[in-house]
Formats: structure tokens, sequence, C-alpha cells
């Protein structure tokens, strides 16, 4: 498995197109999840992509059960340097009094209080303290490439490494989806 310590710029690029084209398929990213487990470390780091898939299965299992299709970008970032203390970023959507369920079973999880945080997130940017505009769709793909960061206005906090996929999104809003998307609206406006 590949070790990365960037999410590369298409990547960057794909998510921040599959968060607006959530929008547009009516399930706007509206719940800010992070999952920060007291024990990651003692999951060896080659495993640790195996155990963040399960992770997000089963946030998406959740969302399932509940009658919605899930809808997220997600990132995993880790202590710059060592790789320690790696955790979870999720941008998901789920209607707004279905977050104490999702914050209630995920804590039941975890055991405590400080490993798992899921809170409303806003498509509101605000200045960050560097100048550069955040929101959390930003945050979540805040470990730009040095090109990237060279040509955006996104903030950037540098990450250590992560062990297999860092980055990704549901298939719904993924670079398929987008462009069959824009293919029927192509073929509808022609």
């Amino acid at each position: 498995m590949a070790i990365t310590k960037v999410i590369a710029d298409d990547v960057v690029e794909a998510m921040l197109d599959g968060t607006r084209h959530a929008g547009v398929i009516k399930a706007p990213l509206n719940t800010f999840v992070t999952i920060r487990p007291a024990n990651i470390d003692n999951v060896a780091p080659e495993k640790r992509s195996a155990f963040w898939a399960a992770e997000r299965n089963r946030i998406s299992e959740f969302a399932k059960y509940h009658g919605h299709d899930p809808v997220f970008i997600w990132s995993r970032e880790s202590r710059p340097g060592d790789g320690l203390g790696e955790h979870l970023h999720l941008l998901m959507h789920l209607p707004k009094p279905l977050m104490p369920a999702l914050r209630s079973r995920l804590q039941r999880r975890y055991g405590e209080p400080n490993e798992v945080d899921v809170r409303q997130a806003s498509d509101v940017a605000r200045p960050a303290s560097n100048g550069k505009m955040m929101s959390a769709v930003t945050y979540v793909v805040k470990a730009l490439s040095p090109q990237a960061r060279r040509k955006s206005s996104q903030p950037y906090r540098k990450s250590g490494p992560v062990v297999g996929k860092r980055a990704g999104m549901t298939r719904n809003i993924d670079v398929s989806a987008v462009a069959a998307h824009r293919a029927r609206l192509n073929m509808a406006a022609a």
C-alpha cells in the first residue's frame, strides 16, 4: 500500500466538485464527523485503511437504515512526522434530527467523549487567521499538495503519513456521477 502525506490535486478537485454535486442532488453535506480513536496507534498502519473503510461502511449503513443514501466526502490525517494520532474527517448529508442518533451510536462504539465529534456543518466560508477561506469542505481537504496550495485560496495544514487511501467520496457524488449528471444536462439542453 502507498504512503501519502497530501491529498492529490485531482482528488481535491473531485471532492470539491462532489460537494457541489451533493447540493445539486438535494443532499447537501451538512454534518461534520470526526473520529479520533484513543487506541488507533495500536492498530498497525497497514491495517488502518481497512479499519477506516469499516467505519465509513458503518456510517453508510446508519444512513441507509434511516432511509437515506449515504452521501459524503472523507479524509484521513495523522500527526506530522510520526503518523500517530490518525483520525477521520467525514462531511456528510444527514437530516438534522438524525445527528443526535449518529453521535450517540458513535460515542457508544468508542466510549470516550473526545473520540467522536458530530456537529452541524455549514457551507459558508469564513476567513481563517492566515487570510485563507475556511469551510467544512476546505477543512476536510486541507492536506493539499504544495502545487495545489500555491494556486489555491484554501487553508493548508501539514499532515503526517497515511498508509492506504487518504481521501475519497461516495459513488453518488464521485467523478463518474458528476460527469453522468452533466452529460444528462447537456443532452436535455440540445
